[in-house]
């Protein structure tokens, strides 16, 4: 009925003067009718907010619980740059958001493609590629209550804090990001030049660009005047309206690839990778060090706004309908519909519906208590060939000589630093190379032995295959992945004639303060 209402206004005010009022009032009025109808535009605005308004709550999540972080740090010289964090991402919110503009001041391009900043920025994950953020780990419940009409989700967030990025050379986020920015970059021209990957190479790179400035743009530390507090007056929005929005609109690629390449070395020249670390030290000591906080209510209210309806009264007539068309073709774009803001008016939104956003710590104690792991396959008289796969380091040539010596099994085993090395170079053709000749030879030498185990015992086998890695799965080490998966398509071919199974087990030392992906 808000919905309802809050057109009949619309029309009342919108189209004061028009003399087609009263068909604008029929057409509101078919449109309700229809509401349930699975095909109707109605349905298709229930449809949003009911599946889609939770990324935009999750986006305004990050930067709620940055602001608890603030409040519970308490005073030190460098929580100054999180109170810079959470200002820029205000500042980034407030652009978005400004009812003054329309869709046309967000459309930019780059590499012949065009994009919406706006329908870029408003998922989730769109400030994921900053160094240290919150992220959303996934959801861990949903209930609803009747009586009261709520619907509670319950998700988990934890703090990126700009760790290595182990396909990557072990390169920081920062440096991982301004690599994918930078025109002349590998990846970069590689994945502009692949049409499977272009349109995402274009959109990441115009996503970076804005986020990047929006968040690291600043005064020189040389300035005159200069103080740390400077980037908190640093006037954002204007400067990227006046030196970043003119050339991301402008047809000239050539003049894009230099803003790219301006905008790296300006994050240099301020010093970015010195203020990250001061705040990621500052963040790290104190959630080891700090008590338990108390949780913080933030009510918030999520509003579907009036650039979802349309202007012109000749179109509504023509499509007999009030919204936009991407409403019901292109959810992800109709996100742009959808702001989430305080507890306050908003005279940008034609319905809302509040909420609240609760941030509590799950805290996590040390028992004495020690805690043991075992798993064994029973095979019976079932012939066993064993496969063990490990990198040649120092605790899993431990771990094969204190077990697996003199038992009769198939070893293989790789230099992790020099494949790393191989990998992450230059000579792409060298590295295809090695990938192909080791899946085959590796291939031949199980199958041969197989083949000849088979013709004596003249049964079928069982081929357990254990495989030792120095990564993990959240952080994995590329020369692992290659052999994790070169041995789980060995799986699948061998299982054609016998039958195998493969197991990786982990020897990354575990970080009692990091929580891992689920």
């Amino acid at each position: 009925m808000q919905l309802q209402e809050s057109i009949k206004n619309y029309i009342n005010t919108q189209f004061a003067t028009d003399n087609n009022r009263d068909e604008l009032q029929e057409i509101l009025a078919d449109l309700y009718a229809d509401r349930n109808e699975l095909n109707s535009d109605w349905y298709a605005i229930k449809r949003l907010m009911d599946t889609e308004a939770l990324a935009r709550v999750q986006r305004t999540a990050k930067i709620k619980y940055l602001e608890y972080l603030l409040e519970h740090i308490g005073e030190d010289n460098h929580a100054i740059y999180l109170e810079i964090l959470i200002h820029r991402l205000k500042e980034l919110e407030k652009y978005l958001s400004d009812p003054n503009r329309t869709d046309g001041d967000y459309q930019v391009s780059y590499n012949s493609e065009s994009f919406n900043i706006k329908e870029i920025f408003s998922r989730a994950e769109a400030s994921c590629s900053l160094p240290i953020i919150p992220l959303v780990i996934g959801s861990l419940g949903e209930s609803r209550d009747t009586q009261k009409g709520e619907l509670n989700f319950t998700f988990g967030l934890k703090l990126k804090l700009d760790g290595k990025i182990q396909t990557a050379a072990a390169k920081s986020v920062l440096d991982y990001n301004l690599d994918l920015l930078n025109p002349d970059g590998i990846k970069h021209q590689e994945e502009l030049n692949i049409d499977a990957k272009k349109v995402n190479c274009a959109r990441r790179t115009i996503e970076i660009a804005v986020l990047y400035f929006f968040v690291f743009a600043g005064n020189k530390p040389t300035s005159p005047g200069f103080s740390i507090y400077s980037d908190l007056e640093y006037q954002v929005i204007d400067r990227f309206e006046q030196k970043i929005l003119p050339k991301l609109k402008s047809d000239d690629e050539a003049e894009k690839r230099q803003l790219f390449k301006g905008i790296i070395e300006g994050i240099k020249q301020c010093q970015t990778g010195d203020k990250i670390n001061k705040l990621r030290r500052l963040l790290t000591a104190k959630l080891k060090t700090s008590r338990p906080w108390s949780y913080r209510v933030y009510p918030i209210k999520i509003n579907l706004k009036k650039g979802v309806l349309e202007t012109d009264a000749k179109i509504i007539d023509e499509r007999n309908t009030f919204f936009r068309s991407d409403i019901k073709d292109k959810q992800k774009k109709a996100l742009k519909y959808i702001a989430v803001s305080d507890a306050s008016i908003d005279n940008t939104s034609i319905c809302h519906f509040s909420g609240d956003l609760k941030i509590k710590e799950i805290n996590y104690y040390n028992t004495q208590d020690n805690q043991a792991f075992s798993m064994e396959y029973v095979t019976g008289k079932f012939p066993t060939i064993p496969i063990v796969l490990y990198p040649q380091a120092t605790a899993c040539n431990k771990i094969v000589n204190n077990n697996f010596k003199g038992r009769k099994i198939i070893q293989f085993s790789y230099q992790p630093d020099r494949l790393k090395e191989l990998f992450n170079s230059d000579n792409h053709n060298a590295a295809f190379i090695y990938r192909f000749v080791f899946s085959l030879l590796t291939y031949i030498t199980i199958k041969n032995i197989l083949d000849v185990a088979t013709n004596n015992l003249k049964r079928k086998l069982f081929i357990p295959i254990l495989m030792l890695h120095l990564g993990s799965k959240d952080e994995p080490r590329e020369e692992e992945v290659f052999m994790r998966a070169t041995f789980t398509s060995l799986c699948h071919l061998i299982n054609a004639n016998h039958r195998a199974s493969t197991q990786g087990f982990s020897l990354k030392s575990i970080n009692n303060y990091k929580i891992k992906n689920a």
